[in-house]
């Protein structure tokens, strides 16, 4: 969808007007300030017609008119899928609901029962029929745990409402001093690595980009304060370039060259770690691997997994910390 098509401007000016009563003029105004593409006043003047006839949009009594939305009004959406996109919404909601966090199970199931319920009965029976075929297992990642589902359900309203957030941050590794401490957050990003939640964070406090689990927040409230949305932009390569739920915030990009056998060729053939990676055989039984991510202390935890199927990494900075865990493990054992 273009960025300037009418639906895209819609949904932005309805985004804009949930913010609190606005005049026309300023609505103008806020649009053209967020926005890559200009658009004239008349235009505005019309979508906002076009809003009030598909959504609550409430206006004041004074002059110059205020208009809002009102949040007591809930639409009916009408969706089009066909049966093939309707199983494959179903396989994504169950997988959510039951490899997430408790949040998500709870919301998925709430999704599949309203869609479920507005279906033809026949279309609806074979779904939850063919809902019992699937399963889904965790792995090793594990299903994320968290004690307060309602702080992660304050931070996805706060997301969408665009504002920022007070909080505690619990740490494992630091004190109850520190972990009591009233946190200010403008969450930016939702970020989910195998099940586990992130968040990519502007520190109100220090004005630093951070990424943290969602699941150690507590005691969200959501504050007035609107979230800078530019800095998305400045996000957009830092996210691509990092690794798992790690790196890739205010990180430097590294090139990583891993000589291995076969067994660490068919994983990268089977699973794509990051989009940059290559693989490239160099001799009878060895590889090349080759992918850029951001600098992150998994990269040589994740590699060191492989033991003695890993030959060697550059940096050799890289290679000497995989070489330290192994040597580490070994005095352990003995």
């Amino acid at each position: 969808m273009p960025k300037n098509s009418p639906t895209c401007r819609r949904n932005m000016l309805y985004y804009l007007l949930k913010k609190g009563p606005t005049t026309i003029s300023k609505l103008h105004q806020r649009y053209n300030d967020t926005c890559s593409d200009t658009v004239s006043y008349k235009t505005i003047e019309r979508d906002l017609q076009y809003l009030s006839k598909h959504y609550k949009i409430a206006d004041t009594e004074e002059y110059p008119c205020h208009y809002y939305v009102d949040e007591s009004f809930t639409p009916d959406y009408k969706l089009k899928l066909n049966e093939e996109q309707l199983q494959a919404t179903t396989i994504a909601l169950e997988y959510l609901k039951q490899t997430g966090h408790d949040y998500f199970a709870t919301k998925c199931q709430e999704a599949l029962t309203v869609m479920l319920e507005h279906l033809p009965k026949g279309l609806a029976h074979d779904l939850e029929e063919n809902a019992k075929k699937y399963f889904f297992n965790t792995g090793t990642s594990g299903k994320p745990q968290s004690k307060d589902a309602k702080a992660l359900e304050q931070v996805m309203h706060a997301i969408r409402k665009g504002k920022t957030i007070y909080c505690k941050n619990h740490s494992p590794y630091r004190d109850k001093k520190y972990n009591d401490r009233i946190r200010h957050f403008a969450p930016l990003v939702f970020s989910m690595t195998a099940g586990v939640p992130y968040l990519i964070v502007q520190d109100m406090d220090d004005q630093n980009i951070k990424r943290i689990r969602a699941t150690r927040l507590s005691d969200v409230e959501i504050s007035k304060f609107d979230i800078d949305n530019k800095l998305l932009n400045d996000l957009k390569n830092d996210l691509h370039n990092s690794f798992g739920g790690y790196g890739g915030i205010n990180e430097e990009t590294v090139k990583f060259e891993v000589t291995c056998n076969k067994v660490v060729k068919t994983y990268f053939q089977e699973r794509e770690i990051h989009p940059s990676q290559k693989i490239k055989k160099i001799s009878n039984g060895r590889y090349l691997i080759t992918f850029k991510v951001a600098d992150s202390f998994e990269i040589p935890k994740f590699l060191a997994s492989f033991g003695g199927d890993i030959m060697n990494v550059k940096p050799k900075s890289v290679f000497d910390e995989i070489k330290n865990i192994w040597q580490s493990g070994l005095k352990k054992a003995g």
